[in-house]
C-alpha cells in the first residue's frame, strides 16, 4: 500500500464553521462527518490535501486517505491501496472468501483499517469513496494543539465510521424512509423495510410506488418462488423458538408456495398465531409469566434494540414497533367497517375474505425472517 511518514506537521485544532475578522469569536468543529453532497466537503478536503497530499498525489487522482497524525506532531498518510474492513451482520452462511453483495448485508457495525495502528492519542482524517460520493471524517480531539489528556477513543471511532459507511452504502434506502409521503404510502399497504427486502428489493418496491405502478408487484411477487423462500428460511431452525413449532410454520410456508387463494388464506390463517407463539413463548422463558400484546410488543422491540444497537441500523427496531401496531396488533372496528387484516380480526373470525391475499402471507413470512433475526 502507498504509505508516506512525515515529520513536523503543523498543528490543526478543526474546522471553522463561520467566518470571522481578527479577534472575533469563531466555532471550530473538532470531529465530523460531511458528504461531497454538502458545501463543507469540498473546502475541508482542499485544505487537507493542502496541508498534508498535494505532494503525494495528484487531486484527480485520489479516491481515499487516511491521515494518522501522532502526538509528536509526525504523520502516517496512506493513499487509495489501504485496505478497509467491515463488521457486518450477514443474512445467510457464508464461507470464507465468498463474494458479498450488498443484498447480502443485514447490518453494517464497524469499519477498521487492516495492518494500520491507530492509537488514542491520534488525530485521525479518513476520506472514503461510495459509489460516486465520497464521505470525509475528521477526529482533532486528541490533537495536542487542543487540550492536554484529552484522548481518541479508537473502538467507537471505528463503529462511528461503520455507521457513516453504512449510511452512504443504504443511502437510497434511508432516503426512502424518511419520504413522508412515499414511505407511508408503501407501509399503509404492510411493506416495512423487511431485513430480506434491503439491498434491492425494497427500492424496486418504492419505485412501483413513486410511479404508481402499482400493476407491476404482481411480477415482484414472483421472485419470492420456492428457492428463494427457502433460502432464508432454512435458518430460522438454528432458533428453539422456531424449531420447536417448525411443522406448523412450515405448514404455513408450504401453503403459500400452493400459488393459489386457497394456499394464502392458509398460510395467514397458520402463520398468524405462530408469529404471537413464537414472541410470547420467549417472553415466558425470560419472565416467567404470559404477556399482554404491550408486553409483548415491548419485549421484541427491546430484543431488536438489542441485536441492533447502534443508531439507524438496517434492523430498524423502533420502526418495527411501530409497524406491529399498526399492522399486527391493530384493533378493528364493526360498526365503522374497518377491519384490516390482523392478529384480531382473524383470530376472531371479522377479517375480510379479499384480504387474504398473496401480498399479505408473504408479509407474514417476511415479519417472521425479521424477528428471527432478533431473537
Amino acid at each position: 500500500m502507498i504509505h508516506y511518514h512525515i515529520k513536523n506537521t503543523e498543528d490543526i485544532t478543526g474546522f471553522s464553521l463561520n467566518p470571522a475578522r481578527k479577534g472575533e469569536m469563531v466555532s471550530v468543529a473538532l470531529k465530523g462527518f460531511v458528504t461531497s453532497d454538502t458545501l463543507p466537503f469540498y473546502s475541508f478536503v482542499q485544505g487537507i490535501y493542502n496541508a498534508y497530499l498535494k505532494n503525494y498525489i495528484s487531486l484527480e487522482n485520489c479516491n481515499r486517505f487516511l491521515i494518522i497524525r501522532k502526538k509528536d506532531k509526525s504523520a502516517d498518510i496512506y493513499i487509495n491501496d489501504f485496505n478497509i474492513i467491515t463488521n457486518i451482520r450477514t443474512k445467510k452462511a457464508l464461507d470464507a472468501g465468498t463474494l458479498v453483495h450488498k443484498n447480502d448485508v443485514a447490518d453494517i457495525t464497524k469499519l477498521t483499517f487492516q495492518n494500520i495502528s491507530i492509537e488514542k492519542t491520534d488525530a485521525v482524517i479518513f476520506c472514503m469513496r461510495v459509489g460516486w460520493k465520497f464521505g470525509f471524517y475528521f477526529n482533532f480531539i486528541a490533537n495536542p494543539g487542543y487540550k492536554e489528556k484529552t484522548e481518541l477513543d479508537v473502538e467507537d471511532m471505528y463503529c462511528e465510521l461503520g455507521y457513516e459507511y453504512r449510511n452512504m452504502l443504504f443511502e437510497h434506502e434511508y432516503n426512502l424512509i424518511s419520504n413522508n409521503k412515499l414511505y407511508p404510502k408503501m407501509l399503509e399497504d404492510g411493506w416495512f423495510p423487511f431485513i430480506e427486502l434491503i439491498g434491492g428489493d425494497y427500492l424496486e418496491l418504492s419505485n412501483y410506488y413513486a410511479f404508481d405502478w402499482l400493476d407491476h408487484i404482481d411480477n415482484f411477487l414472483k421472485k419470492f418462488d420456492e428457492p428463494r423462500i427457502r433460502s432464508f428460511t432454512q435458518y430460522w431452525w438454528n432458533k428453539p423458538q422456531f424449531q420447536e413449532k417448525r411443522e406448523l410454520i412450515e405448514a404455513g410456508i408450504s401453503a403459500f408456495l400452493q400459488e393459489d387463494n386457497t394456499g394464502y388464506i392458509n398460510c395467514i390463517n397458520t402463520l398468524i398465531p405462530q408469529i404471537e407463539g413464537i414472541m410470547g413463548y420467549e417472553y415466558f422463558l425470560v419472565n416467567g409469566k404470559k404477556p399482554s400484546f404491550r408486553q409483548l410488543k415491548t419485549f421484541i422491540q427491546e430484543k431488536a434494540q438489542n441485536k441492533f444497537p447502534s443508531s439507524g441500523s438496517l434492523g430498524f427496531p423502533n420502526y418495527f414497533y411501530d409497524y406491529l401496531n399498526t399492522h399486527l396488533y391493530q384493533f378493528f372496528d364493526l360498526s365503522t367497517g374497518k377491519i384490516d387484516l390482523g392478529r384480531h380480526s382473524v383470530s376472531h373470525g371479522y377479517a375480510k375474505p379479499e384480504d387474504y391475499t398473496k401480498v399479505k402471507a408473504l408479509q407474514l413470512i417476511l415479519l417472521l425472517n425479521q424477528i428471527s433475526f432478533y431473537l
